[in-house]
């Protein structure tokens, strides 16, 4: 039986512009890099590579639904131990 526990969260960024062609965006332009710019290259292929995890983390949740199980959430100790006690109510009579 594989047993798989993978807590999986990022959260970095990245700013970067190539010298030679700073107007270069990956996400509008693709890989239509001018010249031949290593730069742009390289910013093409972490955008390339940034969207190949995250179809993979995609299919992986698709996959891996029908087995995924949740924890019930967590009860606090003060509010389950001890239940509030009920108040008894008299009428005053005049």
């Amino acid at each position: 039986m594989l047993k798989l526990r993978m807590k999986l969260k990022l959260n970095d960024g990245v700013q970067a512009k190539c010298k030679k062609h700073p107007k270069y965006n990956p996400e509008k332009e693709g890989s239509n890099i001018k010249g031949g710019c290593s730069t742009c290259l390289q910013l093409w292929d972490l955008y390339r590579s940034k969207l190949e995890l995250e179809r993979a983390v995609r299919i992986f949740q698709r996959n891996a639904a029908p087995w995924i199980k949740y924890r019930a959430p967590r009860v606090k100790r003060g509010s389950a131990a001890a239940p509030a006690p009920e108040l008894e109510v008299q009428e005053l009579t005049p």
